[in-house]
Formats: structure tokens, sequence, C-alpha cells
């Protein structure tokens, strides 16, 4: 019995060295979301694509069969469990002989001269590498930190992956745009506290807006709010750098300012606000020379996220000034519009505006005037009813500021569209009725 035993224990070594040794060299995607698996097979071959599916296919049939084995063999359940976890094979990563972390470094380097590689063998040897330094642990990152050190990079011509509209960056890469990144991202799933210093490092080094956004992910995952200060003051500093274009200006720089405004937005940080304002507006020439006037959309989605009402008092003073053309004036329109009944300011926009409004309505020969004049009447008339922060007393608030234009038209059909607001404002106050609230229009033939 006792010999069966140890026999026994030998097969399920060997077959544990054979699946997990399989599952390292090829099953990558196996251990990947959903999401992830089909992004990848958009960009892998069709051949690569049938060969990861058979690999992933065995993969399971092997656990499956070793099962099996084991429990017809006698084995009681409780000790099958303790060799699987959720249909991964547990094994000591030192029973499988991984390349060592400098070798891996060495290729991940060459990789950015594909030297004859396909495409689709430059990713799967890239990933497979990446994993490698993982799998190693504390052991990778002396030299995860000595090429950090060098500032040197290798692109490898992937895109970021994130919103950089809103500044948001993804942790886990489908396949890495560069090497430090990669690095980051093995060094984030290392997550040991020299991990955590490795990346924070970093921080104070990089001078790159895209790496510095990756940081403040990773670094928040991995330690909440403890290197708060370190990442806005390096925010700071690069935002105050004057921005890179064209010729100057590297694939991985794009779009830089959202990355680092998203940081800002990330941690609600209003130290940079005055400073914000001074960028808002940007003055440019074209290529005959003309100047162009227009705001800043990153910078003012900041002011806008961050402070809310309270940018209001300086977005007013940018749309009294009557050099700002009147599509940057539009933009702080919209702004007021989300912050009526909450700012003096939002209100004396919106009033100004509506009144406009009201006088195109007026010209009754003028098709177009009144076609321009009930599309502003609606769009601020109904900008009252947005469920935005809509809290009882700012819903208080907007009927009160939508009883002070009553005064200012005695058209019948405008005074309708009030009346219709009026009561949309009074639902939204009865929570049982606020439940039951679809789309509002002021068009009946949009409603639903």
């Amino acid at each position: 019995m006792t010999v069966c035993k140890e026999r026994m224990k030998l097969v399920v070594t060997i077959l544990a060295g054979c699946v997990l040794g399989a599952a390292i060299a090829g099953i990558v995607v196996h251990t990947q979301g959903e999401k992830s698996r089909r992004a990848l097979r958009k960009s892998l071959e069709t051949e690569t694509d049938r060969l990861l599916a058979d690999q992933d296919k065995g993969h399971k049939d092997m656990l499956a069969r070793l099962r099996e084995n084991l429990m017809e063999q006698g084995v009681p359940g409780a000790k099958v469990e303790k060799v699987f976890q959720e249909g991964q094979l547990t094994v000591p990563v030192s029973n499988v002989k991984l390349p060592e972390p400098g070798a891996i470094m060495v290729e991940l380097i060459e990789l950015g001269d594909r030297q004859g590689r396909s495409r689709t063998e430059m990713m799967r040897q890239l990933i497979r590498n990446v994993e490698y330094l993982v799998d190693h642990g504390d052991m990778a990152l002396p030299e995860i930190r000595k090429f950090l050190e060098r500032q040197e990079e290798v692109d490898y011509g992937h895109n970021i992956s994130g919103d950089w509209r809103s500044g948001r960056m993804y942790t886990d890469f489908l396949v890495p745009p560069s090497l430090r990144m990669a690095l980051f991202n093995a060094a984030r799933r290392i997550g040991t506290e020299e991990a955590v210093q490795i990346l924070a490092k970093e921080v104070e080094t990089t001078p790159r807006a895209a790496e510095l956004a990756y940081l403040a992910t990773a670094l928040e995952e991995l330690a909440p709010t403890q290197h708060k200060g370190s990442l806005l003051a390096a925010a700071h500093d690069l935002l105050g750098q004057p921005p890179r274009e064209g010729s100057e200006q590297s694939r991985l720089d794009r779009n830089e300012r959202n990355w680092l405004f998203g940081i800002l937005r990330r941690y609600k940080d209003e130290t940079y606000a005055s400073k914000a304002e001074e960028q808002l507006v940007v003055r440019r020439k074209d290529d005959k020379g003309n100047e162009r006037v227009y705001l800043d959309r990153t910078v003012m989605g900041y002011l806008n996220e961050v402070l809310g009402e309270r940018a209001m008092p300086m977005l007013a003073r940018i749309y009294n000034d009557p050099n700002v053309p009147g599509d940057a004036k539009g933009d702080i329109r919209r702004a007021a519009a989300s912050n009526v009944g909450r700012s003096t300011d939002a209100d004396n926009i919106v009033r100004a505006r509506f009144t406009e409004g009201l006088t195109m309505l007026a010209k009754t020969d003028d098709r177009r005037s009144i076609g321009r004049g009930n599309e502003l009447v609606n769009y601020y008339l109904q900008s009252l009813t947005s469920s935005r922060n809509a809290d009882e007393s700012n819903i208080n608030s907007r009927r009160k500021f939508l009883a002070s234009l009553r005064g200012s038209t005695e058209d019948a059909k405008v005074q309708a569209k009030m009346d219709k607001v009026d009561q949309r404002l009074q639902d939204m106050l009865d929570p049982e009725k606020r439940k039951k609230l679809g789309r509002f229009s002021l068009d009946d033939r949009n409603r639903r």
C-alpha cells in the first residue's frame, strides 16, 4: 500500500509538472478574463487562435482526466481538492525551470526589433516573458529596477490601455505598449513592499504623463492614498512644462494633458485650480498667422468635476471677456446650465441666454430666427429637469429660478413649456413618482 501511494505521488508530480509547463508556455490566455480573450483574438492570426484553443482544451482535458484517475484509485476527495484549486493544479514554481530574470530582460529588449518575427509571435513572446517575470516574484525585481533606472525605453507599438478622454488608465494591459509599462505591470502584479518602492521611485523620475497615470492607478491599488502627495506634485510639475507637439511628441506622449488632469480628478485636487484658470483660454496662431482662441476642454472638465458650481465665478469672468469667441462661450453656457440653482453666476448666464431665445421667437416674420429661438428656450428649460446632483434643495432652487423666468414672456407656448417643466420638478420631489419617471422632452414627438 505504501509503494502504491508513493507511485501515486510520483504520477501526480510528473503530471503536475507537465501541466504547469504547458500552462506557462502557452496557456496565458486561459488566465485572462473573457473581455481580454476577445480583444486578443481579434489581433491574433487565425492559425494562432486555433493553436491557443487546442492548447486550452488539452489543458482542461488533462486536468479532468487526472482528477478522475485519482478518484478511481481511491484517493479521498478532500486530498484531491488540495491538489486542485478551482480547476488548476497548485505546484511550487521551483519545480519548473524558468529562464533567469536577466535572460528574460534581454529577450524583452530584443523584442523591440522583430528580427523577422510575425506580429503574432512577437505578442506571444512578449506576454510569456512578462509572465515569467511575475512568476519569479521578488527575484525579478533587481533586474526590473536596473532597467527602469537607466531611463531607457523599448516601444512595442501597441496602444495604451485606458480612456484618455477621462484620463483613466487601465493597469492590466492585453499587450503592453512599451517595455517600461510592461515592467510597471509586472511589479504591480508581484505586489510586494519592494515592488511598491520601485513604482514609487518612478513617480519621482518619470517624464512621461502616461507612465505617471499608470503609476497612480497601480499605487492606489497597492497602497491607497499613501503616495497621493508625490503623485500630485509630479502631475503639477509636468503640467507646468510646455506641451510637446509634432516631431517632439512620441506616440506614447499623446493626450498627455488628459492623463495628468485625470490624476488631479482622481484625488479631487483643488490646489491646481488657479493655474488651471490661467490655462483654460488657449490662444494659438494657425498656418496663416491668424490667432485662434478657444477653451481647453481638458482643463474645463477638471474644473467642472473638481470644483462644480464653485468654478462658475472664474468661468463667468472669462465669459464676460469680449475677446473670447462665441463657440468658447458655448462651453461655459453648458457648464452654467448644469449649475442653475447652485450658482448666481450660472443663473445669470442662463437667464441672459434664455432672454436671447425669447427675442428670437418674437421675430414672427423670420422662420430661421423662430427655429433658433425655440432651440434655445427648449434647451435651457429642459436642462432644469436634469437629475444630476438633483437633491431636494437644488430642485426647489430650480423651481424658483423657473418662476423668475415667467415674467420675461407672455408667449403662451413658452408658458405651457414652463408648466411642463415645473410639473416635472414637482414629480422629482415626490420619492414614489421619481422612481417611475422616464425620459423627459419638451418635444412631444420625442417623448418615450
